[in-house]
């Protein structure tokens, strides 16, 4: 090791570079550690199916060479660090080796090349197998083909001569600490199959990723001492070794990288605020309950309508089949940040009754940090005490043994490491570029693999997110992700295309295929290996929405609008306007502003506002126009669990676009609506009449959803600007299904116009027949870009390289959405050579600190918007 030892790994931020050989002892203790406490157990016993050791053989040897096969692709990843290119980096450490060693000679060559390309290459030309070259090569986030037959001549970048000899050194003592070589032996190409092997390689180094970053933090190495004279004494060595295994589990625990464990338990015990159980939430603790009968991953569905209590009832079923598939979590994924918010407070709920001990958790989505939830929770777990945390808003502290200790990691916080956590509430994109081929994308794939996805809200994505969203059940499918699939109008077209992704990545068996017993309401568990359990439900709340209809011009809207809202707010009632556009929403606010009474509260919610004033606006009018709140009552008396009384008048009108169609509980007694898909106007009804209240204005007893008929002076339908928002073939088909028709039973009819409209029904009319044709070429083309951007399914992967793209800005190729990008901008003004915020229609006065401590960072996040901007080029024309 005496030339071994004066090869530095780690040198930024330290007082003196640190040897490499301990950088790579204290991975490859990491590395073990993670397959040890956090890998879930059912993930290690699928990469020992798929291995080449024999299918008899004995469970716990199969998880130990899983358990080398990640140590020593750990123990070898940064060996392409141990050449002369890769040491020049640090000028005064390589002099200090080269004084030395003058035998360890500047490079041969001035190829420029990666030390994780480096290292790939030097296992591949002395012959080791492909599977640990490619982790290697792929442990900075991008996978790269290197031929087989590459030979040590032809790459001098490498070093020769005292660099051969101080690389055999090294392997030779990592072999004598971690018997590389016989691990390497024991897996030939880990995998015969190719699919799975490329599959195993990328969680390999995934895993191999998160070592490295963990022991390459400067608060972990100002712990670690190892001089270069230590480094040159095998037994000190083994004593550093020694301690990094002895560090490591604490290191992931801190991190929040640590089993969760949830607690089987029934409905009540879930969710104690249900009195009454709906039909869904008993049909899925009654099947899923009783877990002895089933083992495995499984897909379920969930359709019913608005308020029947699926997102406990969906919660309920990702429980259950964590336990049943043996995996540590569940990631929520939804359709926007408001809606992610939201969840992530009934998901807290739910862990603090549903987790046996320390549940790590995650809020994804890019304005996260501003949550004030989030942030409140400790980044480390607290000192132990008598008992467990009652509720999300007392994060009370715990031991392991306690239930429901509420935690997030700062570590976890990190950019790419989110769907790492145990438990994740964020956006539908956080989940989709897990199969997007982005830079790093094995840490994304690992985080998908080791836990259970629920996908909420699961007809209200595009065409491109849909096939992005099939390609990402077809991998959950393959690495035996069970998934739980939620939505109030899910076309059947839709459910099947999901359901089959899954199975197509599990490999169902053909008797367990096939989606056609599925009704609405209805729900059903989809297996690998057996037919599906499908059940029709009873809705709790069967309601008949009844329709209006009113034709307006852009010259009569505003006055058509005042005209509806003047009965209901004259009686103390509260009306919801959704419009298509943020224009029309602002401008209908400013004229019901200057027409409406003084008295009459006017509020507006859009995507252009202020990041900190659409949140206080949300938390206000949550609180306004919310659900009736309950309190305990006296300990005997008979009016506990009765509504309180409402603090205060719900009188008002808000004026919203988009972001109140799903998920935001609140409750108004009349929904206006633009024109809009059928789906979404069955969502945008579902604000009204939500919740049993007293007091609804007489003229708004009965649930009413009125319809705006964009129309020219004529009379004749004009979708001039709502076809550039919604496909047009699904305005004329809702045009079609609802003009003229004055209610809707729901749930009986629901299913029924959804088919019409976004189903495979065949066009009549001429114009449906054209809209239907020129949107199958906008579906075509976005899910040929989908398919370009995307992993490529498991059966159609050729080479690990496919996971990830050969374009260093990956970002800017693969997106979990189409369109035009958000982005963020500070409106600001220059007063007196001073830049200073400026607020809506004034000047704040608050100058723009130089070096922003992160407190003013939030605050000016806060100040922010996040509008849709053209391209820079577009910008720079105008």
């Amino acid at each position: 090791m005496i030339t071994a030892c004066r090869i530095w790994g780690k040198s930024a931020g330290l007082s003196t570079p640190y040897p490499l050989v301990g950088h790579l002892l204290d991975t490859a203790a990491v590395s073990e550690a993670l397959v040890d406490l956090w890998l879930p157990q059912s993930l290690t016993s699928t990469l020992v199916e798929w291995s080449t050791l024999d299918p008899e053989h004995d469970p716990e040897q199969g998880a130990r060479a899983v358990l080398a096969a990640v140590a020593t692709a750990g123990v070898l990843h940064d060996l392409g660090k141990a050449t002369p290119q890769f040491q020049q980096l640090d000028a005064l450490a390589f002099k200090q080796m080269r004084d030395a060693l003058p035998e360890l000679t500047r490079p041969g060559s001035n190829d420029v090349v990666s030390h994780d390309i480096a290292g790939q290459v030097l296992l591949t030309a002395t012959g080791h197998p492909s599977w640990l070259a490619e982790a290697v090569g792929g442990h900075h986030g991008r996978f790269s083909r290197v031929p087989r037959q590459t030979a040590l001549g032809r790459v001098p970048f490498l070093g020769r001569g005292s660099w051969e000899t101080a690389r055999t050194e090294l392997i030779d003592f990592l072999d004598a600490q971690l018997r590389v070589r016989e691990t390497a032996g024991l897996t030939p190409g880990l995998l015969v199959d190719e699919v799975t092997r490329h599959a195993a390689v990328a969680l390999i180094t995934g895993m191999v990723i998160i070592a490295d970053w963990l022991v390459s933090s400067t608060t972990f190495l100002a712990g670690r001492t190892l001089t270069t004279e230590q480094a040159a004494n095998p037994g000190q060595l083994a004593s550093h070794l020694a301690q990094a295994r002895d560090l490591a589990p604490g290191l992931l625990r801190d991190s929040g990288l640590a089993r969760a464990r949830l607690r089987p338990s029934g409905l009540s015990d879930a969710f104690p605020h249900i009195t009454e159980p709906r039909p869904l939430q008993d049909a899925v603790a009654r099947v899923l309950g009783d877990t002895t009968d089933a083992t495995g991953p499984a897909c379920v569905v969930i359709t019913a309508p608005m308020g029947e209590g699926k997102t406990e009832a969906g919660l309920l079923a990702a429980s259950a089949l964590a336990r049943t598939a043996g995996r540590h979590g569940v990631y929520v994924a939804l359709p926007t940040q408001a809606t992610a918010d939201q969840m992530y407070g009934r998901v807290l709920d739910w862990l603090v009754r549903a987790a046996d001990g320390p549940a790590h958790s995650t809020l994804l989505h890019s304005l996260a940090s501003l949550n004030p939830t989030y942030a409140a929770l400790p980044s480390t777990l607290p000192a132990a005490s008598s008992g467990p945390t009652p509720d999300s808003a007392t994060l009370g502290a715990a031991d392991d043994q306690v239930t429901g200790t509420l935690v997030s990691a700062q570590w976890l916080h990190g950019h790419k490491r989110g769907l790492l956590a145990p438990f994740g509430v964020g956006t539908i994109d956080q989940l989709l570029m897990a199969v997007l081929r982005l830079r790093h994308q094995p840490l994304r794939l690992l985080g998908l693999a080791s836990k259970v996805l629920l996908i909420d809200e699961a007809h209200a994505y595009d065409d491109y997110q849909q096939a992005l969203l099939r390609r990402a059940l077809t991998w959950a499918g393959q690495l035996g992700v069970p998934v739980v699939l939620m939505s109030a109008t899910l076309p059947t077209a839709t459910t099947a295309a999901l359901v089959d992704a899954w199975q197509e990545g599990a490999q169902a068996s053909p008797q367990a295929r096939g989606t056609s017993g599925l009704t609405y309401p209805g729900w059903g568990v989809w297996y690998t290996d057996r037919p599906p359990v499908v059940e029709a439900l009873t809705v709790s709340r069967p309601q008949v929405l009844q329709l209006a209809h009113y034709d307006v011009t852009d010259t009569d809207r505003a006055d058509r609008c005042l005209a509806l809202v003047r009965p209901v707010v004259d009686s103390g009632g509260c009306v919801l306007f959704v419009c298509n556009t943020v224009a029309r929403a602002q401008a209908l606010t400013a004229y019901l502003r200057r027409t409406l009474p003084a008295d009459v509260d006017v509020d507006t919610l859009h995507s252009r506002l202020q990041v900190g004033e659409r949140r206080r606006r949300t938390t206000r009018l949550l609180t306004k126009y919310g659900p009736p709140r309950r309190y305990a009552g006296p300990p005997s008396g008979s009016d506990a669990g009765q509504p309180e009384p409402e603090a205060a008048s719900r009188r008002g009108v808000l004026v919203a676009t988009q972001v109140v169609e799903q998920s935001l509980d609140i409750d108004f007694d009349l929904v206006v609506s633009d024109l809009a898909p059928v789906p979404l106007l069955l969502q945008r009804s579902g604000r009204g009449h939500r919740h049993d209240r007293d007091g609804r204005p007489d003229v708004a007893r009965q649930p009413t959803l009125a319809i705006l008929w964009p129309v020219t002076a004529q009379g004749r339908l004009n979708l001039r600007t709502d076809r550039h928002i919604y496909p047009e073939a699904h305005l004329l088909r809702t045009a079609d299904v609802l003009r003229g028709r004055s209610r809707i039973r729901v749930p009986e009819d629901v299913q029924t116009i959804v088919e019409a409209v976004c189903g495979d029904t065949p066009a009549l009319a001429d114009d449906i027949l054209a809209a239907d044709t020129r949107q199958r070429q906008v579906t075509y083309g976005r899910e040929a870009i989908a398919d370009v951007v995307a992993v490529p399914r498991p059966a159609a992967l050729g080479h690990v390289e496919e996971f990830t793209s050969p374009v260093e800005d990956s970002s800017a190729v693969a997106r979990a959405r189409l369109g035009a990008d958000t982005v963020a901008v500070l409106p600001v003004v220059t007063v007196d050579g001073v830049i200073c915020l400026a607020e809506p229609g004034h000047v704040s006065g608050a100058a723009l600190p130089d070096t922003p401590v992160p407190a003013q960072v939030k605050a000016l996040i806060d100040h922010g918007h996040r509008p849709r901007l053209p391209p820079e080029r577009d910008l720079l024309d105008r």
